[in-house]
């Protein structure tokens, strides 16, 4: 199975997550989702010794996930011996999950979805990141 086809199936696991834990009883539910949408951060040093670690923040109340791409550029690899990075994050609050990066003079490229119980929202780039 290619990357995409687990990726559409990780995606797929995640809206099913929101319609199992959904809270039918809260008529206010779609307002208080669209008032919680933030941002997921992407935290890196600005210096490298040949490796560093990615951390992906988000926080929002009730359940959500994002959905994170990112693409480093330069001669750098991904944990995963890649140049892309795939990644979902579910959460109900505060969540993190870390990615380690090889190599030197990376260029960080990405973007992410938020899914809330009512639906995605709009996909957001990070911001173009240098780590020398």
């Amino acid at each position: 199975m290619n990357n995409i086809g687990i990726f559409l199936i990780i995606l797929l696991l995640a809206g099913g997550f929101f319609f199992y834990s959904s809270n039918t009883d809260n008529i206010n539910n779609e307002e208080i989702n669209q008032s919680t949408i933030g941002d997921i951060i992407r935290t890196v040093p600005t210096d490298s010794d040949g490796k560093f670690i990615v951390e992906y923040k988000g926080d929002f109340s009730g359940n959500w996930a994002a959905i994170n791409v990112d693409e480093v550029q330069g001669d750098c690899l991904f944990a995963n011996n890649k140049k892309i990075y795939k990644s979902v994050m579910m959460g109900n609050g505060y969540t993190s999950q870390t990615t380690e990066i090889t190599g030197e003079n990376c260029k960080l490229l990405g973007e992410y979805t938020v899914v809330l119980t009512s639906g995605p929202k709009e996909t957001i780039k990070f911001s173009e990141q240098t780590i020398k």
